[in-house]
């Protein structure tokens, strides 16, 4: 399985095996997530739509 650093709130990472950036946006709260490779190339980001619910989309794949 592939790692990925997923990067939210002020300067906080966790490594994930999941790149779905919506679904890390609900469960760690905030207002925006990077995910990142391991070597820090940007692959998706999500985040929170005027109307809370939180949105996706794919930078890099």
């Amino acid at each position: 399985m592939k790692n990925y650093l997923v990067h939210y709130g002020y300067r906080n990472t966790i490594i994930s095996t999941s790149r779905n950036a919506a679904k890390h946006l609900q469960n760690l709260g905030g207002d925006s997530v990077l995910i990142t490779g391991m070597h820090g190339n940007p692959i998706c980001a999500a985040r929170r739509a005027e109307d809370g619910k939180p949105y996706s989309y794919t930078i890099n794949e």
